[in-house]
């Protein structure tokens, strides 16, 4: 069963427990992100930025609240497998923006991202969201399998033809919540 630490709907799925981090986390997200490679926070940072725990609990971009910063750990077992960052009402009301999704790699491959992200999906929608916004990394199979399967509508235009604002290396993709 999945469930969240905190009131909100279940959605079906391995044994996970999805919640927000806390600074006592910071040492576990470290770990995570060290095991997926430092490059799972890129579109958290700009220039030589180090690529750390920190960007996941404080980086908000320079036109967002800081308020609307989200970041949440899933977990299995008690260990901290997953991390999802986020601004929800950004860019604007009703729209979530999730700038980085990550799972340690010993666990992908069985259904967890998809059970995850349509836990948060519920989640935003039973607080008020209409549309999600995911970026994500072109090149990532893995990546574009799940937001496809999730029902997002993905990017793929060549580089030469996009004028959006994504990261080097980033595309978006779109959802809308009924």
């Amino acid at each position: 069963m999945f469930h969240a630490a905190g009131p909100g709907p279940e959605v079906p799925g391995p044994e996970v427990t999805v919640r927000r981090l806390r600074r006592s986390d910071d040492a576990a997200v470290q770990a995570l992100v060290d095991a997926c490679g430092a490059s799972v926070l890129d579109v958290l940072a700009s220039g030589e930025q180090p690529r750390d725990a920190l960007l996941v609990r404080l980086a908000v971009p320079l036109d967002a609240d800081p308020e609307s910063k989200r970041a949440w750990g899933v977990e299995r077992a008690g260990r901290l497998v997953g991390l999802m960052e986020g601004l929800m009402h950004h860019p604007g009301p009703g729209e979530c923006l999730i700038r980085a999704f990550a799972l340690h790699p010993r666990v992908r491959g069985h259904g967890l991202a998809t059970s995850a992200a349509r836990f948060m999906l519920a989640q935003a929608r039973h607080r008020g969201i209409t549309s999600v916004e995911v970026l994500y990394r072109h090149t990532d199979l893995a990546q574009r399998s799940v937001l496809r399967s999730l029902g997002f509508l993905l990017d793929e235009s060549p580089d030469e033809d996009r004028s959006d604002p994504s990261p080097p290396g980033f595309r978006s993709a779109r959802l809308a919540l009924r």
